[in-house]
This record gives C-alpha cells, structure tokens and sequence, in this order.
C-alpha cells in the first residue's frame, strides 16, 4: 500500500462462508492503511450492516432473519466488517449491496438507505458496481457514509 492513495475492497461472502475471514481481512486492509498513512478507502457490505439513516422495510427485514438463519456465520462477518469500517479514522465510504449478477451495466442506480423509495434491495450489475466504487474515489457524497446501491 506505500505510495497508494485509495484503497477499494469487494471482499465478501461466498457459498458457505465459515467464521469471520471477510471482517478480518478488513481489519488488516485498515491496519496497513493506517500504517502507511494511507486515507480514503472503499469498502463493500450487504445492507445486513444497519445504518442509522435506514429504515424499516418489511421484505428487507424477512431477508435478514432469513441471513441470520440460514447464514448466520456470513452474517455476523458482514457486521463486523460494517462495524471496522464505520469505526475507522479513515475517510471511507461503505458500500452496500445486494445480489450481484451478470447482467450488463444499465448506468441507472438506485441510491439511498433501507426502508426509503429509491432504493430496491434485489439485484446490481457487477459492471454497474465498478462503476460506482470507481466514482467514490473523487466523489465525496458518500464520505463516511454507506448507502444502498441497486438496479
């Protein structure tokens, strides 16, 4: 990291995720970062990770207890990577995201926090993802902040 001015992680749950590999990963992206004095990162989540500017959403909250259920292991990593991000010194942006697919970029994203009308928590391109964590590096709108992005 010597010499980087950003740092953008997509580090997240695959298949049956065991433990917390992904928050600790994170963990040690920050400690490096900090180490060599480096600011601004970006970093993924899945909107398991609530904020305060979120709402309640009846599907979104039937998805969690379904997470929490089914994955419970992926969803207390997912936490815990909120919770080192959103505690850092670091100018960070969290992104939070639903079920990525292979479908071609649209440029049209939905942006905002759970429970609001803009943002539905189905599905985003990948393609449209890049996208948006590439804009985050000179964009200052979502500093210390973690919306929802969606399709």
């Amino acid at each position: 990291m010597i010499g980087a001015d950003v740092v953008i992680s997509v580090l997240g749950p695959t298949g049956k995720t065991k433990g917390l590999n992904i928050s600790t990963g994170i963990k040690n992206i920050i400690s490096a970062m900090e180490r060599n004095d480096v600011k601004r990162f970006i970093a993924t989540a899945t909107p398991s990770f609530k904020v305060p500017n979120d709402k309640f959403q009846f599907s979104f909250s039937l998805a969690i207890f379904m997470i929490k259920t089914l994955a419970k292991d992926a969803y207390c990593d997912i936490v815990a990577t909120g919770e080192a991000v959103s505690n850092s010194q670091l100018d960070w942006t969290l992104v939070r995201i639903p079920m990525l697919s292979r479908k071609p970029g649209t440029g049209k994203l939905n942006i905002g926090y759970t429970g609001t009308d803009n943002v539905k928590v189905f599905s985003l391109s990948r393609e449209d993802l890049a996208d948006f964590l590439i804009k985050q590096i000179n964009d200052k709108n979502y500093l210390k902040k973690a919306p929802v992005i969606s399709n």
